[in-house]
């Protein structure tokens, strides 16, 4: 998926260092500059998704899931975050608690909050997606799917950051995957590869799965080697801060009747409650939508989307109202026919549907190179489709007519 831009990082990074000071959270920092430090990702491979999963002392497991989704929504349980891998044509992944909508094409990844009553939407035909989470081994089941569930390895208590790692390989070129602090789960989505580990190497085939300690090198066997890992990294949890125990009030003095609370004081006093901490307040990114484009902050923080820029991909649509229509607010042409989104609006066209009228031309064929209707097969009416006449040299009569008429 899209990155935000370079300058956007800056002020985004320079933002939040600002809060970071004034809240004056240090372990943060620290926490930033170490154990939570540099990205475990070499040369070309890319981190496609990420989550923070709180996990009990004691035995864990990887668990895959494949789960069949059709055009009706395919509900997706998940007690703790999972991670949804697409192969086939794009889905829709549904919150049922927030609302949020994200659209994930062949060969990208999610997160699925846990206890979140997600749905899962395929975009075309019944498919199969895959689930991959690491949970508890005592709550790891799998039913209502296919699966398997990886050997138990123990773990500490702790909230560990946890990543999707993605790259593909040229025959002969390696890839390094740094140990975290478990064991990583590899998925090998098309060639061959041979995989070293810390003790002990083997080969694995397109479709196959499998379980390695240790530092990782991975060295492709065939071009177009596809691998997915799924690495535990560094207990991110940030240890509560000893808050100094409040002094005694004094006394109140007796009046013959209190004064009424003013708007003001009742939202200090709230504040109070709801904070026990002194000291500046953390903004609430959850309620916060600095571009106004319905999506909060936070939100456009998980899609990627540039929470000072309502309309990030710049195709015309705002961002919140790209989630609700299903578009990628990170890709002005979600469906690839080069009749950009807000195009696709102006139209009447579909935007996830790169020929609406399915006479074989591209939407943005008939805008911009053919000058027939998107929305009819047939613009002339004359028994042959708009494919077969501009593909055979016929001409299409009255048509430039009928478009300087509307």
């Amino acid at each position: 998926m899209t990155q935000l831009g370079t300058s956007s990082n800056r002020v985004f990074a320079a933002a939040a260092a600002l809060i970071l000071a004034l809240a004056g959270v240090a372990t943060i920092v620290a926490q930033a500059l170490g154990p939570a430090g540099p990205s475990p990702v070499t040369g070309h491979a890319a981190i496609v998704a990420q989550a923070v999963v709180e996990l009990p002392e004691g035995d864990s497991v990887w668990r895959i899931r494949d789960i069949e989704v059709d055009d009706s929504g395919t509900p997706v349980e998940a007690d703790y975050p999972a991670f949804v891998m697409i192969q086939g044509v794009p889905v829709v992944v549904k919150s049922g608690v927030t609302g949020l909508q994200q659209r994930i094409a062949s060969g990208e990844a999610s997160v699925i909050a846990p206890n979140s009553d997600t749905t899962i939407r395929s975009m075309g035909p019944t498919q199969t997606v895959t689930i991959v989470d690491l949970l508890p081994a005592a709550e790891a089941t799998i039913s209502g799917s296919t699966g398997t569930i990886g050997s138990a390895f123990p773990m500490s208590a702790g909230a560990f950051d946890v990543d999707v790692i993605r790259d593909v390989l040229a025959e002969n070129e390696s890839t390094i995957i740094p140990e975290g602090n478990g064991p990583t789960q590899l998925l090998l989505l098309g060639g061959q590869a041979d995989i070293d580990a810390d003790d002990e190497s083997f080969t694995m085939a397109g479709g196959n799965d499998r379980m390695a300690m240790g530092d990782l090198t991975i060295t492709a066997t065939a071009d177009d080697t596809t691998i997915l890992a799924f690495r535990i990294g560094p207990d991110v949890a940030i240890e509560d801060v000893a808050t100094p125990a409040a002094a005694t009030p004094a006394p109140a003095t007796p009046t013959d009747e209190a004064p009424e609370a003013t708007p003001t004081q009742e939202l200090e006093d709230a504040t109070r409650e709801a904070s026990p901490t002194a000291g500046p307040q953390v903004p609430e990114l959850a309620d916060t939508d600095t571009d106004g484009d319905g999506l909060t902050d936070l939100e456009e923080a998980l899609i990627g989307t540039d929470p000072r820029n309502p309309d990030t991909d710049d195709d015309g649509i705002n961002d919140g109202d790209e989630i609700k229509l299903g578009t990628d607010p990170l890709n002005l042409d979600t469906d690839g026919d080069t009749l950009y989104d807000g195009g696709e609006l102006i139209y009447g066209t579909d935007p996830l549907n790169p020929d609406t009228d399915g006479d074989g031309l591209s939407d943005g064929e008939e805008v911009y190179i053919y000058g027939t209707d998107p929305l009819n097969p047939d613009t002339d009416g004359d028994g042959i489709n708009d494919f077969d006449a501009v593909r055979g040299g016929t001409s299409i009569p009255g048509l430039i007519e009928a478009f300087d008429d509307d």
